[in-house]
């Protein structure tokens, strides 16, 4: 792709709410990119801070939706006005490698059975690495462990991360695109669960580099709530939807026994959080129930089936698509 004089649309999708700080560093780190095809939007979630002002400074799109949204519906947003190919979604408490876009982008050209490419993240310090190539190794009570394997070689991985997963833009329109009711946390497993279930792979790429302030977003009170509050109702919600049956009722279980326990400590806050997640649950079960069913009656699979090949997939060996097939994951 070097001297190239055209070249695939991105799309960076950035979701921001109050994000003007983070937004200084993340905006020249993508507009110094050594892919020049890219178009970057800022979706905004109702800030009150300068984030447009930083935005526009660094001439990104300014796309404000006038309300929190959430992370998923700031997302889905972003992609509709989109006008890339390909669209690499990112948090904005990101800063990215100058052959970040191009190395996400490259296996995506070359092999179009591909969904998505997910990168390697390091802390803002750059002394450790904190995401990299997540597979699925089991399921516990309160759902399923997945492990990260350290590896230097482009692998397929079983979970993308939503702070900078770059996917194909017509699979990604034909999956529906995120699911809105994950508030936070939850969606890009739920995500990149669904397109393996059509066959549709991600795949980890360790040269493309980022470093993400992880945690930035729940470092006040009210964001440690809405990230405990989100995590329990993804869980929840993605146990539902694809978990088999006995697992996904351990998980509802464990929930409960959760709101008992911090009772019990005299936990007044955990436990209105707990409930609320519960009765939220409640609510929307027999709809997704009903998904469900269609989901993987559509798909010619079960839960289960599709539990037992995910785990597979680190078994996986990828050399770039040229023998291989996403089948050869149900194999």
């Amino acid at each position: 792709m070097v001297g190239q004089t055209t070249g695939p649309l991105v799309s960076a999708i950035v979701a921001n709410w109050n994000g003007a700080v983070d937004l200084e560093v993340l905006l020249p780190s993508l507009t110094s990119q050594s892919y020049p095809f890219l178009e970057i939007i800022v979706v905004d979630n109702g800030s009150s801070d300068e984030s447009e002002q930083v935005a526009k400074r660094h001439g990104a799109r300014w796309h404000p939706l006038g309300a929190n949204l959430g992370l998923a519906g700031a997302l889905n947003a972003g992609a509709r006005v989109a006008n890339g190919e390909f669209l690499l979604f990112l948090n904005n408490d990101m800063r990215l490698h100058s052959e970040f876009v191009r190395e996400l982008l490259l296996p995506l050209v070359f092999d179009d059975l591909l969904f998505a490419t997910d990168a390697k993240q390091f802390d803002w310090k750059g002394e450790k690495v904190v995401h990299q190539c997540t597979v699925l190794s089991s399921i516990s009570i309160h759902g399923p462990i997945f492990v990260q394997l350290d590896t230097s070689h482009s692998s397929f991985c079983v979970v993308g991360s939503a702070a900078n997963l770059m996917v194909r833009r017509w699979m990604f329109e034909a999956l529906g695109g995120w699911d809105t009711r994950y508030p936070i946390g939850w969606e890009d497993v739920d995500l990149c669960w669904r397109a393996w279930l059509r066959g549709w792979p991600t795949l980890y790429v360790p040269s493309a580099v980022c470093w993400h302030r992880v945690g930035a977003s729940a470092s006040s009170l009210e964001g440690a709530k809405r990230r405990l509050e989100g995590t329990l109702k993804g869980r929840l919600l993605f146990a539902t939807m694809h978990l088999p049956a006995s697992w996904a009722l351990k998980v509802v279980a464990a929930t409960m026994a959760g709101v008992l326990c911090d009772l019990a400590r005299g936990k007044a806050a955990m436990t209105a959080i707990r409930l609320q997640a519960l009765r939220w649950y409640v609510m929307l079960l027999p709809r997704v129930l009903l998904e469900r069913h269609a989901l993987y009656r559509s798909a010619g699979s079960s839960p289960d089936v599709h539990f037992v090949r995910l785990k597979n997939v680190a078994l996986l060996p990828y050399d770039g698509g040229i023998k291989r097939s996403p089948e050869s994951a149900y194999e």
